[in-house]
């Protein structure tokens, strides 16, 4: 089973790094597709799916998130950051 670096998974085809980075080697294929190279095998999958993260791994990406969050807030007041909307402009 082959691992896939940051740098080669940007270098794969797009037909590979789908599933590599959207299936699950134990759960399977997120598309239905029987040539699924993660489930076959031939490629490790790059994160864990929502079935085998479970509650506990959840609770703790989303406590993660919100600290994440509370530090940028924090930049922003200070002006360190300038805070921008999804097009690009500042608030």
């Amino acid at each position: 089973m082959k691992v896939l670096t940051e740098v080669e998974l940007e270098a794969t085809p797009y037909e590979v790094g789908v599933h590599v980075t959207h299936c699950c080697g134990k759960h399977g294929c997120k598309y239905g597709d029987s040539d699924c190279s993660v489930k076959s095998g031939e490629y490790a999958q790059k994160y864990a799916c929502p079935s085998c993260k479970g509650a506990d791994y959840l609770a703790a990406e989303q406590k993660t998130l919100q600290s994440e969050l509370a530090w940028t807030e924090q930049l922003a007041t200070r002006g360190i950051i300038v805070p921008r909307d999804s097009d690009g402009y500042d608030y």
